[in-house]
């Protein structure tokens, strides 16, 4: 692997309507930073839009499946919506979409997976949309959400766990996008728990080493409750400008 070739940014979309956040593996924080990264947005002044459009893993109650994520981000940015807003197309396994939509003997519609994120685009200055784990899960048969960003033509912000192996999933993930042409805005480099792991010491700068277009944003470990001043207050510390400028 060259650092030439994650440097190149030949052909990339560029959008300023959206962004998909995507993750290098399940666990990785997506959602979090998908609030913290709209929080900051909002304080500065910007119409934003928030989306989990497909969720798996959901509890059912009375026969309605309840999305956690999505009702997390609505708690935050959009509280005078209802997660059938935010997440219309959700399942009860905890799988990639396609798989658990094939247990559960259902089938999820990816077209209307894009015309649903689509007319929120349009509906905001800027929309963030939330993935299901990485690149590459499949969302159907023939679908994965990397051809969800491909055809919304939004720009990606990958979240990489803090710890080792992120080296490696990381420019995975940046070689896969690249190879499609997407824009990558920004890499989030995001500690998920306070367990020592040696590889915190070089993770960050080795990634800013290798990906030097694209910001590295290191985001620290968020204790206790997620309580809404604190919330906003950790929004307003985290480095988005660099991100932002490279949408």
């Amino acid at each position: 692997m060259t650092t030439r070739f994650l440097t190149s940014g030949e052909n990339l979309r560029h959008s300023k309507k959206g962004i998909l956040i995507t993750a290098t593996d399940t666990g990785a924080g997506k959602t979090i930073i998908t609030a913290l990264l709209g929080l900051y947005l909002k304080a500065k002044g910007y119409d934003t839009g928030v989306l989990k459009p497909v969720e798996t893993g959901c509890n059912e109650t009375e026969g309605v499946l309840f999305p956690e994520d999505g009702a997390f981000l609505n708690l935050y940015l959009s509280p005078d919506s209802s997660v059938e807003e935010t997440t219309p197309f959700r399942l009860k396994l905890p799988l990639a979409p396609s798989v658990a939509a094939s247990l559960e003997g259902k089938t999820l519609d990816y077209s209307r997976v894009v015309a649903f994120c689509k007319e929120r685009l349009d509906s905001y200055d800027i929309t963030l949309i939330e993935g299901v784990g990485g690149l590459l899960v499949p969302l159907t048969d023939d679908k994965m959400v990397i051809d969800l960003a491909i055809d919304l033509d939004i720009p990606l912000l990958i979240v990489s766990p803090d710890r080792l192996g992120t080296l490696n999933h990381t420019l995975l993930t940046v070689r896969v996008a690249r190879a499609e042409g997407l824009n990558v805005c920004g890499v989030i480099l995001n500690e998920v728990s306070m367990s020592s792991d040696i590889s915190r010491e070089t993770n960050i700068r080795e990634l800013k080493r290798l990906l030097v277009d694209i910001p590295v944003v290191k985001v620290p470990f968020i204790e206790g409750k997620f309580y809404p001043e604190k919330f906003l207050d950790l929004s307003r510390e985290i480095r988005w400008e660099p991100i932002i400028e490279n949408l």
